[in-house]
Formats: structure tokens, C-alpha cells, sequence
């Protein structure tokens, strides 16, 4: 039986550690390593991971100082001793079964590169169930392809787990200078490494959408770092030449841009700075592709007439 390591980075999260780590005992597969890595906790966030791990011997802790949730996933990566590796959110949990069945999935096709399950979204008492559409079996192309889209398995890293041999042969870890879309471009560096991926399209996995998390706060300088991670995506999937990958790559980040664009102009009220200059220079190069694209109304909308300002807007 092989040992999979979970990586749980906690950061003030004294109210919901409790929860997830039931649900990480309660998990029918039994032989696991429960890395948690402390990144600096303000509240009793510490003193409840001590309380289980009294009980609980697969339960580790390691204590840092605040440096954020990219460099405490590292921590856990050099740390991690198991043949597998799932990530997990501290607000989040899982169904009893969701690591026994993505272990499964490795057992039947032992040269697989990733397994995959479903997740569903939880806002208050409410579940959400995304409108998730993927294929079970996945060739490198098409992972790549559908961790951009829309309803696909998205470039989240909790639903997912990797292979640690390929982790550590190629180096692969968190880069802790990009704050937004950090996940998704680990994901897409991991993708690069791979041949096929397998998925479960079992919701296993329950992600907890907190208002006042990263992704949900008002824009500061950490939101643009987003930019970097689709320039740096955009520049490696160039020799793959594939057309189709290159268009879901530019929709989301025309999505991206979009978003920034709201939130900067809503802090600032101009269009002269610099983080609003590099984002409507990239809007100014994409095409005209993402009108016929799977994302709503909403944004096809605002990419209209922002491309239509932009046909008035003077470069300087």
C-alpha cells in the first residue's frame, strides 16, 4: 500500500481546521502522511492542529513564519515522503472516499501521469454543483486544454493528485512570487510532464468559497501578478502549436484582464497607470476569437466595449 501525502497549507484557520481534518481521518484510505504546514497563524489555528495530532500520529506539523500559501504548499512539497500528493485547503473537505478512489484510478493504469475528481462549491449553507463536462481519460493536449476552460476540470490543485516522482524529477513547486492563478499554472507546468490523465467525475471534493479570501478581496498589487502567469503560459505553449489551447489560454485571459480592469479603474477612476496600461495592451492584441467562446454574455459584453475603447484610446 502506498503512502499518499496531503499538504494542508493553514493560515488563521482556527474556526475551520477542525472540520477538514475529519474529514481527512474519516478517509477509508488509511495509509496517509497529513502534512500541515503553520504559515504564521495569528489565531488558535496552531493549538488546534497540536490537539489532533495528540490522537492523530499521521498528522504533521510543521510551523513557519507568514511568507503565504504558495511558499507553505513548498514547504510541504520538500517535506512530503509519500509516493502521491493530494493538496487540500484548510476551509475545505473531502468525502470519505475521495483519496481511496483517485488511488484507484493509479492502480489500474499504473504509467499514469494524473487523476482527477469532481468537486462542488459550498457558499454559506448553500451547494453549489458546477456544470463540469470532461472526458474520463485525457490525453497531454487535452488536460492542457480543459484545465483553461470554463466547465472543465479547472486549474485547481485540490482536485487532483500528482505523482510525487514526477514532482521531484522535474523540480515542479509553487512560484511564490505569482498570488492569483498560482494554482493553475503549477497545474500547467505539471500538464507540461505528463501523458495522460484519468478522471473520476464523482463530486469527492468540497470547496468552500470564503468572501473573504485571496481571490474575493478588492484589487491590490498581488491580483496582477495573474498577468504573469498567463504571459508565462502563453510563451511556453507556443511550441505545441495547438490552436485550440491557444484560444482557451486567450479567453481566460481576457477574463482575467477584464476583472483586473474593474477593479483597478474602481481603486484608481483613471487609465494612465501602469498595471492598467500592460492590461488593455493585452486586450488591444487578442482577437476577436472570444465572442465565440463558451464564457457568459457578461464578459463578451465588457471585452466589446472595451475593444471598442480601445479603438479611440491613444497609445503614448
Amino acid at each position: 500500500m502506498d503512502l499518499i501525502t496531503l499538504v494542508i497549507p493553514a493560515f488563521n484557520a482556527e474556526h475551520t481546521m477542525g472540520r477538514c481534518l475529519d474529514s481527512i481521518i474519516k478517509q477509508s484510505y488509511e495509509h496517509l502522511e497529513i502534512l500541515i504546514v503553520d504559515d504564521g497563524s495569528l489565531d488558535g489555528t496552531k493549538a488546534v492542529i497540536q490537539e489532533y495530532a495528540k490522537e492523530e500520529k499521521r498528522i504533521l506539523l510543521i510551523s513557519q513564519s507568514n511568507q503565504g500559501v504558495s511558499a507553505a504548499r513548498n514547504t510541504g512539497i520538500r517535506h512530503a515522503s509519500g509516493r502521491y500528493l493530494l493538496f487540500v485547503d484548510a476551509d475545505d473537505c473531502l468525502e470519505p472516499d475521495m483519496v481511496e478512489t483517485l488511488y484507484q484510478i493509479y492502480q489500474r493504469y499504473p504509467d499514469l501521469g494524473l487523476a482527477v475528481c469532481g468537486y462542488d462549491e459550498v457558499v454559506g449553507e448553500q451547494r453549489h454543483i458546477p456544470r463540469l463536462q470532461y472526458p474520463s481519460d485525457m490525453s497531454q493536449i487535452e488536460f492542457l486544454r480543459n484545465i483553461f476552460g470554463l466547465y472543465s476540470i479547472k486549474g485547481f490543485l485540490f482536485n487532483k493528485l500528482f505523482r510525487m516522482d514526477i514532482i521531484k524529477e522535474k523540480n515542479l513547486q509553487l512560484n511564490e512570487k505569482i498570488y492569483i492563478c498560482e494554482d493553475l499554472l503549477f497545474c500547467f507546468e505539471y500538464g507540461m510532464q505528463i501523458d495522460q490523465v484519468m478522471c473520476s467525475h464523482a463530486l469527492l471534493y468540497h470547496y468552500v468559497i470564503n468572501d473573504e479570501s485571496a481571490t474575493h478581496r478588492s484589487y491590490s498589487w498581488k491580483r496582477f501578478t495573474a498577468v504573469r502567469a498567463f504571459e508565462k503560459v502563453k510563451k511556453e505553449i507556443e511550441p505545441l502549436g495547438d490552436q485550440r489551447l491557444t484560444d482557451a489560454v486567450d479567453a481566460h485571459y481576457i477574463i482575467i484582464c477584464i476583472q483586473l480592469f474593474k477593479r483597478i479603474f474602481a481603486k484608481n477612476k483613471n487609465l494612465s497607470g501602469d498595471e492598467m496600461r500592460q492590461i488593455l495592451s493585452v486586450l488591444r492584441k487578442m482577437n476577436l476569437k472570444f465572442f465565440f467562446s463558451e464564457w457568459p454574455l457578461k464578459y463578451k459584453t465588457a471585452y466589446f466595449f472595451l475593444k471598442c475603447m480601445l479603438l479611440f484610446w491613444r497609445k503614448e
